[in-house]
This record gives C-alpha cells, sequence and structure tokens, in this order.
C-alpha cells in the first residue's frame, strides 16, 4: 500500500477492486476522480460524465 501512496506503482484493476470495496466506492468513481483531479486539460464533472455517458450509450446500444 505504500508503495501505490508514494507512486512507485501502479495498482492493478484487482487491487483497484479491492480498495473500492473497502472505501464503499465504485472503482469507475476513483477513476474519475483520479482523472479530474490530474489532467492536464480538466473537465468539470458534469462534462466528464456526460462525456463517459455519451461514450458507453455507443459501446453499448445497438446502431
Amino acid at each position: 500500500m505504500s508503495m501505490l501512496e508514494r507512486g512507485a506503482t501502479s495498482p492493478t484493476l484487482e487491487k483497484l477492486d479491492s480498495l473500492c470495496t473497502v472505501l464503499d466506492t465504485h472503482p469507475v468513481t476513483l477513476l474519475a476522480l483520479t482523472y479530474l483531479l490530474g489532467s492536464e486539460a480538466p473537465e468539470s464533472f458534469e462534462q466528464l460524465l456526460e462525456k463517459v455517458g455519451e461514450e458507453l450509450r455507443a459501446l453499448v446500444e445497438p446502431d
């Protein structure tokens, strides 16, 4: 855990899922927060949710 906190390593998807279970948070929420905090061209929370929603719909809804 300390290696993650220091930025010495990146978590696997399995570790991310475990951390989110403990935090009672969906993994996508943590990924979105990380993106919003670290983005060079930050989007607002609302813009990010809208973009992700549109992209998910495009991937899962048949044409």
